[in-house]
This record gives C-alpha cells, sequence and structure tokens, in this order.
C-alpha cells in the first residue's frame, strides 16, 4: 500500500494552524492521517492491516522521527493535539474530525471507518 505523505508545505501549514490543511482533510470522503515513527511495534501491527482499508479512505502517513523536524513535530502532536502515544490516528469525514486514537485492533479500526458524526472515545 502506498500512503500519501505530507510535504513540507503542509506540515509547516498544520503546526503554524494548529490543525491539517483542507486539502489534507478533504483528500477523499473519508481521511485517516497517522502520525508515528518507524521503530513502533504498534505501528507496524497497524500497518499489516491497513491495506485492506485502502479503498475505504485516503491514508495519510509521517514517521516524524524521520523527519528534520522531529523534535517540532513531536512537540506539536504531544502539546497541541494532547497525545504522547504513537501511533496516533486523526479521522475526518468530508473534512470535519471526527476523532483521534492510538493504535486499534483491526475490528475496531474498521467500525471507526464507519462514523460520520464527531464523537468522544471511551
Amino acid at each position: 500500500m502506498a500512503y500519501r505523505t505530507l510535504s513540507d508545505a503542509v506540515i509547516a501549514k498544520t503546526l503554524a494552524d494548529g490543525e491539517f490543511p483542507d486539502e489534507v482533510r478533504n483528500a477523499a470522503e473519508k481521511v485517516v492521517v497517522i502520525l508515528t515513527q518507524d521503530w513502533c511495534p504498534d505501528w507496524h501491527a497497524m500497518d499489516a492491516f491497513l491495506p485492506q482499508f485502502d479503498d475505504q479512505a485516503a491514508f495519510f502517513v509521517l514517521q516524524y522521527n524521520k523527519h528534520p523536524e522531529f523534535e517540532k513535530i513531536m512537540g506539536f502532536k504531544e502539546d497541541v493535539f494532547d497525545n504522547r502515544e504513537i501511533p496516533y490516528l486523526r479521522y475526518y469525514y468530508r473534512g470535519q474530525f471526527i476523532v483521534a486514537t492510538n493504535q486499534l485492533p483491526k475490528g475496531t479500526f474498521a467500525a471507526l471507518l464507519k462514523k460520520t458524526e464527531p464523537f468522544v472515545l471511551r
């Protein structure tokens, strides 16, 4: 599966604005943005099943430990998105933020892709 990437310009805009820009959120009807690090075993577990959902959503992946702005991106994720775990996933439906999660099993992930209204994960 070929994931979409976040360009340096998109990353800079996200860091400045506090949210992913329209071009990412509206890249498809359903969008999942994943911020992770390449060494993370939870990311590898999800990466193994995500190709099964390739026809259901657009996936943007940033392995930010490989990015020159690693510290800045990690700080943004931890402070602005208030999340210190990886992988970190943000779900969008028609450009609207639906929910944020961390690593999930395949069945729970599949159920979240069906959501079309914002909600709080408990």
